[in-house]
């Protein structure tokens, strides 16, 4: 038996193919006819041009300006890096010219700067060891002494400030390989390994088991206080 194509129902009337009443038969096509007109209507709006991917479509409510929703959400996205663009990137410059480094916030010179400080370094301390020992030059190159001043030995510390201890006021006497505890020494108030300087202000004459002993831990005038009080009650 066939059914009816609008409520489903049979059809029992032997005249009806699709419908089993004239109302069902009214009704579709009154939907039909509405149909159409829409359709008609929809053909007649021009062709617009999709702001996003610009493609032409016709759209389906007058001041549509996106054809499908993926070129909605990509012209949302759009419009969002619009509104808020990104920080520009950080250029880091040089401390020494000026110019941009090229590299992250760790390097501080450029390439050009840092191989000429490298080369003045050399250039330094080759001048140094025309003086110094090497050992006490290599501690100058670790320790990055700011200031080394030329012509600071135990014989020029003996004519400025005499041959007594400067910590302890033991009477030094020149070195002679011993490694005796009273050989005199150049010893530096603040010492190298905290930020001192190989300067006249800085240096001062040490017996050799006052520079052992004390070695970078605390300073020198400090001890030498100490010291001179201690000596000044036993005295008493």
């Amino acid at each position: 038996m066939e059914l009816c194509l609008r409520c489903k129902a049979p059809i029992t009337s032997p005249w009806a193919v699709t419908h089993c009443s004239p109302r069902c038969t009214a009704l579709d096509a009154s939907e039909a006819a509405a149909m159409s007109h829409l359709v008609s209507k929809w053909l007649r709006r021009p062709l617009t041009r999709c702001v996003h991917c610009l493609q032409l479509f016709r759209p389906r409510n007058l001041g549509d300006l996106i054809c499908c929703r993926a070129c909605g959400k990509g012209f949302r996205a759009w419009a969002r890096a619009i509104e808020n663009p990104p920080p520009p990137p950080v250029v880091h410059t040089c401390a020494d010219c000026g110019e941009p480094t090229g590299k992250d916030g760790r390097a501080k010179l450029c390439t050009a700067c840092s191989a000429a400080r490298v080369r003045a370094s050399k250039r330094r301390y080759r001048q140094l060891g025309k003086q110094y020992k090497p050992r006490l030059v290599a501690k100058f190159q670790r320790y990055g002494t700011p200031v080394v001043e030329m012509g600071i030995t135990w014989r020029t510390l003996v004519e400025r400030d005499g041959p007594e201890c400067t910590m302890c006021g033991r009477t030094t006497h020149p070195p002679d390989g011993s490694n005796d505890p009273g050989e005199a020494t150049v010893g530096h108030r603040i010492a190298l390994a905290q930020g001192g300087n190989h300067s006249w202000q800085n240096c001062h004459l040490e017996c050799r088991g006052c520079n052992v002993n004390r070695r970078s831990f605390m300073d020198a005038t400090a001890i030498a206080q100490v010291r001179r009080t201690e000596q000044a009650l036993q005295g008493l």
